[in-house]
């Protein structure tokens, strides 16, 4: 399968330990819910529904106390990477100590080289992102 690389892996530890710790006295829950399910023809990457999981989590975060304010949204061509790395740089600002942290990712992924030596398989996995 022809794919441009574009790939990414995005660590949503980094994300957390930026946030502080989530325990049951947080201040505020924030979410990020990507979903693509309607790749480009031109990605090689065949259609999923990935896009259809945001209808179902957003309203189970709304009714497990998540303000919708506070739940952020990206689904299909609004999914590139460089909306995401954004998205990721913003909950991360936004997130204060004690904050409770949902990312949730709907959509294809795969395994790249390990660059860092940290894995002992030899491969990291990636998250693919609409423009990949």
């Amino acid at each position: 399968m022809k794919v441009r690389n574009i790939l990414f892996s995005i660590a949503v530890t980094a994300v957390l330990a930026a946030a502080g710790a989530a325990d049951a006295g947080a201040q505020q829950k924030r979410a990020l819910v990507i979903g693509i399910g309607d790749y480009p023809a031109r990605s090689g990457w065949r259609e999923i529904n990935g896009d259809r999981d945001v209808e179902l989590i957003v309203p189970m975060l709304r009714s497990n106390g998540f303000a919708q304010e506070n739940i952020f949204t990206l689904v299909n061509e609004e999914a590139t990477k460089s909306a995401i790395e954004a998205a990721f740089r913003d909950l991360a600002s936004a997130a204060e100590d004690r904050d409770e942290l949902y990312i949730h990712f709907s959509g294809h992924g795969q395994q790249v080289t390990d660059v860092s030596g940290d894995e002992p398989d030899g491969l990291d996995e990636a998250l693919i992102p609409y423009d990949a």
